[in-house]
Parts: C-alpha cells; sequence; structure tokens
C-alpha cells in the first residue's frame, strides 16, 4: 500500500481521530495550571501583651547605645518599644541570656522585681532586641498542626535537623524571585538551660518559650525530597530551610511557671501586608515539646536525613545541647501546596504525550518541574516589598521586611 493509499484509509484515519481525541481530552482535562487558593482568614491577630508574673517571667536583651548588651526583666510593651527593667545592676557580670539572670537571682527576686519595679523601667526600640534564640544547629518539626498537615497531605509528623544563625525580631530578607520560592512560617519555639540526654533532663530543665519564624525555598524542597516516600519524613527540607536569615526569633525569652498550660494557650499569626494568612495555638500541636524531645531522643544517632549532600543524624550524639531551638511546626496556611493527584497524573500523560522526557529523566522529576514553574509563575510567594509579621499573644512579634 502506498503512502497515499494508506493515509487516506480508514484504518489511518481511525487512528488519527483516536490521537486527537485523546489531545483534546488532554488539553480539556489538563488545561491550564491549577493555581492553589491562600485563603485571607477573617481573623484579627493576637494584640500582643506580656504575660503575667503569675503565668511567666518575661526577658530580652538589647542593643545598647556603645553597642552593649542590656539584659532586661521586661515588664511590658507599648508599640514598638520594649519595657524594661536593665538588670546590670543588681547583676556580679555580665550576661546575655534569661538562663543566667534566672540562675543568678533566683525567680521567686524577679518575680518581686516585675511586681514592683515598673517605675524604674524604661522603653526601648524592640529594633534593637537581639534575638531570643541562640546556636546554629536546630531540630524542626513539620505537620504537627493538623490543619496544615491535611493543607500539604500528610498524615503523620515528623523532624529534620535545621542550621541557621537566629536572626532578630525587626530585619530584611533577600531572595530572588526567579530561583528562589520564598515560603512562610509562624512557630512556637522552646530552648533549655542545660543540655537534654534523657526526659528527666527535660522535665528538670529551665525552659524558655519564644516565637520563631520559619522561611522556606519550596523549589530546592520539593527538588529534595525522594522518590521512594509516600509521607513526608524530613529527608530533603534541611537544604531548604537552612541558611541565613532564615530563622528570625522573638524579641522575649519567655520562662513559663507551667510550660505546658502556657504553650497551649500562646497564639501565634502570621500577617502578610496587612492580610492575616495563619492563626493558631499551643493546643493544636500534635506533639507538645515534651513529646517531640521523646522524639529526638529516640531518633539517637540515626544518619537517615541529609544535608548538602551528606548524610547526617537529626542531632549530633543524639543529645539536644544547650542552645538547640526545638520549632513546634506550624499552623495552616502557609503558600506552598503539593501536586495533586490531578496534577500527577497531567503531568505524567504530558511527559509521554507532550514530550516531557525530552527535558526531564523521570515523569516524577517532570511533575515536580511544572509544578515549581507553575509557582513561580502565579507569583504567589514572598517577593520583593513584602511585609511579613509573626505576631503572637505574649511572646512579642516578629517583622520581616523582604528586600526589593
Amino acid at each position: 500500500m502506498g503512502v497515499h493509499s494508506f493515509l487516506s484509509s480508514p484504518v489511518f484515519r481511525i487512528a488519527a481521530a483516536a490521537v486527537v481525541l485523546i489531545y483534546a481530552g488532554l488539553f480539556l482535562i489538563c488545561g491550564g495550571d491549577r493555581v492553589p487558593e491562600n485563603p485571607v482568614l477573617d481573623i484579627a491577630p493576637p494584640r500582643g501583651a506580656v504575660a503575667p508574673v503569675e503565668e511567666a517571667l518575661t526577658f530580652a536583651t538589647v542593643r545598647g547605645d556603645d553597642n552593649d548588651a542590656i539584659p532586661l526583666l521586661v515588664v511590658g510593651q507599648r508599640e514598638a518599644n520594649i519595657i524594661g527593667v536593665d538588670l546590670r545592676p543588681f547583676l556580679d557580670r555580665p550576661i546575655t541570656d534569661a538562663f543566667d539572670a534566672i540562675g543568678l537571682l533566683g525567680r521567686e527576686r524577679l518575680t518581686v522585681m516585675a511586681r514592683t519595679m515598673a517605675d524604674q523601667a524604661e522603653a526601648y526600640p524592640l529594633a534593637r532586641a537581639l534575638p531570643a534564640g541562640r546556636g546554629v544547629e536546630h531540630i524542626a518539626f513539620g505537620t504537627n498542626f493538623v490543619e496544615h498537615g491535611e493543607e500539604v497531605a500528610n498524615e503523620s509528623v515528623f523532624a529534620f535537623p535545621k542550621f541557621a544563625e537566629p536572626t532578630p525580631a525587626v530585619g530584611t530578607l533577600a531572595t530572588d524571585p526567579s530561583r528562589v520560592l520564598l515560603d512562610y512560617e509562624a512557630e512556637l519555639c522552646m530552648r533549655f538551660d542545660r543540655d537534654i540526654f534523657s526526659l528527666e533532663d527535660f522535665d528538670e530543665a529551665e525552659k524558655a518559650v519564644f516565637l520563631c519564624g520559619d522561611f522556606t525555598d519550596r523549589a530546592t524542597l520539593m527538588r529534595g525530597l525522594p522518590a521512594d516516600e509516600q509521607y513526608l519524613s524530613g529527608i530533603g527540607f534541611s537544604d531548604a530551610k537552612s541558611g541565613a536569615g532564615l530563622l528570625p526569633t522573638g524579641p522575649f525569652v519567655v520562662s513559663p511557671t507551667d510550660w505546658r498550660a502556657f504553650v497551649a494557650s500562646e497564639v501565634i499569626s502570621t500577617v502578610r501586608n496587612g492580610d492575616v494568612m495563619q492563626y493558631g495555638n499551643g493546643g493544636e500541636m500534635i506533639k507538645d515539646f515534651r513529646q517531640m524531645t521523646q522524639f529526638v531522643l529516640n531518633a539517637g544517632v540515626e544518619r537517615r536525613w541529609r544535608y548538602e549532600g551528606r548524610a547526617i543524624p537529626l542531632t549530633p550524639g543524639g543529645v539536644i545541647r544547650r542552645g538547640t531551638i526545638l520549632l513546634s511546626g506550624t499552623p495552616g496556611g502557609i503558600l506552598f501546596r503539593p501536586p495533586t493527584t490531578k496534577d500527577i497524573a497531567c503531568g505524567g500523560a504530558a511527559y509521554v504525550c507532550l514530550a516531557g522526557f525530552a527535558s526531564s529523566p523521570s515523569p516524577r522529576d517532570y511533575v515536580i518541574e511544572r509544578s515549581i514553574e507553575r509557582d513561580f509563575d502565579s507569583a504567589r510567594f514572598l517577593r520583593g516589598g513584602d511585609a511579613v509579621e509573626h505576631k503572637s499573644s505574649r511572646l512579642g512579634r516578629i517583622a520581616v521586611s523582604i528586600a526589593e
């Protein structure tokens, strides 16, 4: 049969019609990339206050005119100012950490000072507050709030190492919106006055609670996820969540009388350019900080996480060192959404029908790159000029400007 005869044959016409129908169906079902919605919440963020001394002692450290560190017993806040008592006259040596103040002066004396010395307190600009966090090696938890787990389709709590030096509550973060899908998360954080080898150490330790921001490059995260996991394990998260400026911490270091009750009632929120995007409280956490500590200690020194191409443990030596921050995870309302079942199916079909194999080594990689490209095109993620605020009921606030 000649070419002309074949092209005019019923077999060819049927095959051609089938191909046209397949491509038309693919276009109708998959045409136009889905742009996830990030609804603005119709709720006011917490106004913020200093915890009553019956609930907690509140501290801050601010930078003085001579660039010296001034430790404060915080008794109030007013607009962009911290109202606090300078602790230096009551100490026999310089300190920069609330734990040292508690150790040297004692909770009872500090409680009396907070109640009786408000008239001696002064105003210090929030912009001069030093970070509440310490250290560079931290442990973060994911999908530890039910709503956040639902929005990213993950059914279990996981953890991962985060490497970042904490930055102050007021600052600027640079990003490249052509390469980085920058996302926000408001988190509750805790650190300890000692190394934690066991739950007995946790129970006996003095605990500091404070507000954290956890920024993420979602493009790096998606490219780093293992190909064989059904639910998120935390592997691949460290590279996306580590680095300069990705861990701003609040101005207040708060030492609760009852840490569990305090955390459960603490409200945190994220506001982007005036819109409330996240709102939740510590009582919504699936694992509390004691259970998180148990998780970390059980993980021990297993080298099943990765960072910068090497296998690493969740924490060196299986110990939570003094200065290490535990990050609680975040409420729902982040910008990221993983590919849906439809996205995956359409991406797989496009990989075959639209020659996606020419640009990606596998259907999975093709789906991920399509999703990343969609997110870049949507301009949903943080961009230069954006203002991100993390607010809380008793831990102060964080204000990060995304550099133009």
